[in-house]
């Protein structure tokens, strides 16, 4: 399950659920303060279905593995992430 909230909050949909929350300090700092992180909306992955976690779990791992090595694989599979939230929100 915390691959699967990774896999999310590293997405462009979890980034987008992050600066819903956020808040923007004067001089144009953006913070998220523990109670604005209780606040977001994240999907239950207990509720999604098990050949999306699946799916999600694997790219996610190559992803996080291609970081240290490849931009170019850790980009499509970046890409591929966020294609599936697409699908499934």
């Amino acid at each position: 399950d915390l691959l699967i909230l990774a896999a999310f909050l590293n997405s462009r949909h979890g980034a987008a659920a992050i600066t819903r929350e956020q808040r923007t300090l004067g001089n144009g700092l953006a913070k998220l303060e523990p109670g604005d992180v209780a606040a977001l909306r994240v999907p239950d992955p207990a509720r999604l279905p098990e050949s999306f976690r699946r799916a999600l779990i694997d790219l996610y791992t190559a992803r996080c593995a291609a970081e240290r090595c490849d931009a170019g694989t850790a980009r499509h599979s970046a890409d591929e992430i966020d294609r599936l939230w697409a699908e499934q929100l």
